[in-house]
């Protein structure tokens, strides 16, 4: 098949796509960062202001969420929360 023959096959895909349909088509955006916070609000069971304390150095959790967010990274307690 011609590069010309697969862009017309593939224009008629998309030409038949209702507007859901292009959006769910469309690759999911990755944003890493977000992405972590996110995963650590839910797994230490907290807010989003208070994990972005912690990466703030404003706050230190408490000893569970320290061991959780030890046990999700592979980096010890000691490294994360150095003083």
């Amino acid at each position: 098949m011609k590069i010309d023959d697969m862009n017309k096959e593939k224009s008629k895909k998309v030409q038949n796509m209702t507007l859901r349909d292009y959006y769910e088509s469309l690759p999911r955006a990755s944003f890493p960062k977000a992405d972590f916070v996110k995963r650590l609000t839910i797994e230490c069971q907290c807010t989003d202001a208070c994990v972005r304390g912690w990466l703030r150095g404003a706050s230190v959790p408490n000893k569970w969420r320290r061991e959780k967010v030890a046990e999700i990274t592979g980096i010890s307690e000691e490294s994360l929360w150095k003083r």
